[in-house]
């Protein structure tokens, strides 16, 4: 397998995506912007979370372990190394979303916490893979026709709905999210090409609709930003495409078979 990276920064303070690859896994790692509020109960902060959260996947996720039973062995090495100094029961601790691709003799693994998308070449054409629980609930907040009082509702209570049946699961301090994740093996004959990707990167084909997913894989990592921030800088007033700034962080990983 084949790797190749771009990340690019938005219009944030940092960049809070993270990709890597060793020994034949892949991670990337969108870090969840403190858009509701400043409190973390951490003092790292989340570009630190997401640095130490892929150096442990990429670590447990080389051996014999499941890529559930890797990542969750991740979020719990990484809440124990700062428990002691930090309120993990913050409902805003730091968390991320995460891709993972592995590659064995005999299949490719998958495994997706919230809205980061694996885009998946095989012999039977191209198909787009993410888990859409926290997307279907922040749809309601930017949706046009929603009220202000359930959009107040959903603020007030999301911290609730992270990981938590009803809600969605991201990665935080609670290895249990991991059990939760969308997994998924693809025969490893089969698979051609892949992209892991965070939202930033994926928008172009799923928020803008400026490219299908066939032409997505066309452009490589640099050629997909690329083409994301072209989109962006011709609606600077986020009038065409509604979002919460105007350049999201943006990274991708894509792998030749």
């Amino acid at each position: 397998m084949r790797v190749t990276f771009a990340s690019d920064g938005g219009s944030g303070e940092s960049n809070e995506d993270i990709a890597a690859a060793a020994d034949g896994v892949v991670v990337v790692l969108d870090g969840v912007s403190k858009w509701y509020t400043d409190e973390s109960g951490c003092s790292h902060g989340t570009v630190w979370y997401v640095r130490r959260l892929s150096e442990r996947i990429l670590h447990h996720a080389a051996g014999r372990l499941s890529l559930s039973e890797a990542v969750g062995a991740a979020i719990g090495d990484v809440a124990r190394s700062h428990a002691d100094t930090c309120d993990l029961t913050h409902p805003w601790s730091p968390a991320a979303t995460v891709a993972v691709l592995r590659e064995t003799e005999s299949a490719v693994d998958y495994l997706i916490l919230a809205d980061c998308v694996i885009v998946v070449e095989t012999n039977l054409g191209v198909t787009a893979l993410t888990d859409s629980r926290l997307a279907e609930l922040l749809d309601v907040l930017r949706h046009p026709d929603a009220s202000e009082e359930m959009k107040q509702h959903l603020r007030d209570g999301l911290h609730r709905l992270r990981n938590h049946p009803d809600g969605y699961w991201v990665a935080s301090a609670d290895p249990a999210a991991a059990a939760n994740a969308i997994t998924g093996s693809i025969a490893r004959g089969a698979i051609r090409r892949a992209a892991l990707l965070t939202d930033g990167a994926s928008c172009l084909v799923d928020d803008y609709a400026q490219a299908t997913w066939p032409r997505l894989l066309e452009l490589g990592p640099d050629g997909l930003i690329d083409e994301v921030r072209r989109c962006e800088k011709d609606d600077p007033d986020r009038v065409r495409w509604r979002r919460s700034k105007v350049h999201d962080d943006a990274t991708a990983a894509f792998c030749e078979f």
